[in-house]
């Protein structure tokens, strides 16, 4: 399930966006905003999990797990 965050790009300081939402103030790095984002825009942040990725990582830390094991018996 996605989540929609509406921000507000309220400055900039030293390379980093000063962004509002909710209440609260989010530091974000300026060089991830589109280039034409400017102060008093109305961003929108779409967050979502990447279970495909997330499940790839487990298998790779399992199968080193594995290899791990072998190679601790082995020596």
């Amino acid at each position: 399930m996605s989540r929609r965050i509406n921000l507000y790009l309220d400055r900039f300081e030293d390379g980093v966006a000063v962004l509002l939402t909710e209440g609260h103030e989010v530091s974000f790095p300026r060089g991830l905003l589109p280039s034409e984002a400017r102060q008093g825009d109305h961003l929108v942040l779409m967050i979502d999990i990447d279970a495909a990725a997330r499940d790839q990582a487990s298998k790779e830390i399992r199968d080193l797990q594995k290899r791990l094991r072998k190679s601790g018996e082995q020596g």
